[in-house]
């Protein structure tokens, strides 16, 4: 009789568009719990997955990329995406119905996690709301792995399902205090606050998937920016003075007019960040690859976004003691500053903390 191996699916937001912190998490989920010995899978719903697996989507995209016609930069940038998705996620095939018993019977547990998967501005219909907190799923195989919310509170009409879904999970975690604020609040469970997915792996590990975009010189010293906010005046100043300080180029991940840098994927981007002399952002996951990667780097509030989003980056920096590197913090920061042994030890704690919850949670002795 062939012994039964353990099978996990992992469900997360898959459908674009291009967002290097969502794959490069989905990775760091899958490659975590696979070193539990655990077989993983990244779960494919057809209504979240159309963006990646359609055919004609990818078609099209080559069409574009070779012919130079269209938005041919996107195109690419999409492939490059399509690219690491294929070759590390592990993704099952799309199905048309996460109520179908065979999906349900296939997987020991189903994990929930991590980016926004829980933010109901990225749920798009009430179905697919439920189907990313796990209503299709029996409760003892609902797990949520350092999920976040990225909202300050769940909207009036989505408080209903919130409360009775996320009441049911077998393990909760969340990766915010103010997720785990507003989870006490409507569902009056107690959730762990777990480090993202991304810090579960080391320096070396990323090291092993990053690759060096084509056409980009980075032998020169270069300031990297990651704006998704976009920049401001003040952004824009304080870069001029420091490229001036540091005698250095400044690559645009997100600027068009920098061609071979916005076509970059995921495994480019961490790339691009291991390499800078110095990171401008806005954003949660290049900070947590500029803190892995031991390099000096700048925060600063995003443009146009409720204070949910920035509760992220407020933990990270919080917990990891390195508040000094918000530009608004007051604290004085040396602008290549990047001593972070004290919050690589927190980080051992935060990384033992996690494994135990998930060998808790998927019943690993």
């Amino acid at each position: 009789m062939v012994e039964k191996k353990n099978k996990v699916a992992v469900v997360t937001i898959t459908n674009g568009p291009c967002n290097y912190g969502n794959m490069l998490q989905n990775y760091a989920v899958v490659k975590t719990i696979e070193k539990l010995k655990i077989e993983v899978e990244t779960l494919y719903n057809i209504e979240d997955a159309s963006y990646l697996v359609s055919k004609k989507h990818k078609i099209k995209n080559y069409l574009y990329k070779y012919a130079k016609i269209g938005d041919y930069l996107n195109a690419e940038r999409e492939l490059n995406f399509f690219e690491f998705g294929t070759k590390y996620l592990n993704y099952s095939k799309p199905c048309l119905d996460s109520l179908n018993s065979n999906i349900i019977n296939r997987y020991e547990y189903f994990i929930a996690g991590s980016d926004q998967v829980w933010n109901p501005k990225f749920s798009g219909k009430m179905s697919h709301w439920k189907y990313l907190l796990l209503g299709f799923a029996p409760e003892h195989k609902r797990v949520a792995y350092a999920p976040s919310i990225g909202v300050s509170e769940i909207p009036k009409d989505y408080e209903r399902s919130f409360k009775d879904e996320v009441s049911k999970f077998k393990a909760l975690s969340i990766r915010e205090d103010k997720g785990k604020e507003i989870i006490k609040e409507l569902v009056h469970k107690d959730a762990k606050v777990l480090i993202d997915p991304t810090m579960m792996l080391s320096k070396n590990e990323w090291e092993k998937v990053m690759k060096k975009p084509k056409k980009v010189n980075t032998d020169e010293k270069y300031i990297l920016t990651y704006f998704l906010g976009g920049r401001t005046q003040r952004i824009d100043a304080d870069l001029q003075s420091y490229q001036n300080n540091l005698n250095a180029k400044c690559y645009h991940m997100l600027d068009k007019n920098q061609k071979d840098v916005y076509v970059s994927g995921p495994a480019e981007f961490i790339y691009m960040i291991k390499n800078a002399e110095l990171i401008l952002t806005d954003s949660f996951h290049a900070c947590v690859f500029a803190f892995l990667f031991k390099k000096p780097f700048l925060v600063y509030s995003r443009q146009g976004q409720e204070q949910g989003m920035m509760s992220r980056i407020d933990t990270l920096l919080t917990k990891f003691n390195i508040n000094r590197k918000f530009v608004d913090s007051g604290i004085n920061n040396e602008l290549l500053e990047a001593n972070y042994e004290n919050g690589y030890e927190i980080l051992d704690r935060e990384r033992k903390k996690a494994i135990e919850f998930l060998k808790e949670a998927l019943a690993i002795e």
